[in-house]
C-alpha cells in the first residue's frame, strides 16, 4: 500500500473554514465569456428568451462559473509547484501538480445573471488520498481505446480501477439532474 499524498497536518484541517464569506454579483459578460471558454454554448447562457423558456428568471450561468466568479485572480509568481497558490490556507499536498479535484455547492435556487451570491471556502474533503480519484479522467475525457492505453500505463490493480470508475460514475450521477435539462 502506498503512503498518502496528504500530510497529517493538511488532513487535520478538513472542515476548517479557509476564507470568506465572499460576496459577488454575477456579471453577464463574465458568465458568457466563461461559457465560450469552456465550450458550453447552451442558449440559456446567452439568450434571455431561451433561459425563460427553460424556467429560469433570466440568463443562468454554467455550473462551474461560480468558482471563477468567487476566486480572485493571483499573479503567476504566487503559484506553487503543486498547482495551488501561496496564501494563508497553507494546505500542503505531496504532489508535483494538482488537477481540479471537485467542489460541493448548496444551491437554494438556480444562480442567474445579476444575482448576488455569498460563499465560504472551506476545506471539505480530500478523497482521503485514494489514488482511484486520479483515474476519473479515464471516463471523463478518454475514448475506450485510449482508456485501455491509460490503464496499461498506470499499472493500477483491478480494485483501484473499479473505484476510479465508481468515482467517475458518482460525479456523473450528481451532475445528471443539471445537464439533463441544460444540455440534453
Amino acid at each position: 500500500m502506498s503512503s498518502s499524498l496528504i500530510p497529517p497536518e493538511s488532513l487535520a484541517r478538513v472542515g476548517e473554514i479557509l476564507a470568506g464569506p465572499v460576496t459577488v454579483r454575477i456579471d453577464r459578460r463574465e458568465s458568457q465569456r466563461y461559457a465560450y471558454a469552456v465550450g458550453d454554448l447552451n442558449p440559456i447562457y446567452f439568450d434571455d428568451a431561451s433561459a425563460k423558456a427553460a424556467g429560469y428568471r433570466t440568463l443562468t450561468i454554467p455550473p462551474l462559473f461560480i468558482t471563477h466568479a468567487l476566486v480572485a485572480p493571483e499573479p503567476a509568481s504566487k503559484l506553487r509547484t503543486d498547482g495551488l497558490y501561496e496564501d494563508s490556507t497553507s494546505v500542503v499536498l505531496k504532489v508535483a501538480r494538482m488537477m481540479f479535484g471537485g467542489e460541493e455547492w448548496d444551491f437554494l435556487e438556480p444562480v442567474c445573471v445579476g444575482d448576488e451570491i455569498t460563499a465560504v471556502l472551506d476545506f471539505g474533503g480530500l478523497g482521503v488520498g485514494d489514488p482511484a480519484c486520479d483515474l476519473i479522467v479515464a471516463w471523463d475525457l478518454l475514448t475506450p481505446e485510449n482508456r485501455d492505453r491509460f490503464r496499461a500505463a498506470t499499472s493500477v490493480d483491478d480494485a483501484t480501477w473499479a473505484r476510479g470508475r465508481g468515482w467517475a460514475l458518482s460525479i456523473a450521477v450528481i451532475a445528471l439532474p443539471y445537464y439533463r435539462d441544460t444540455n440534453p
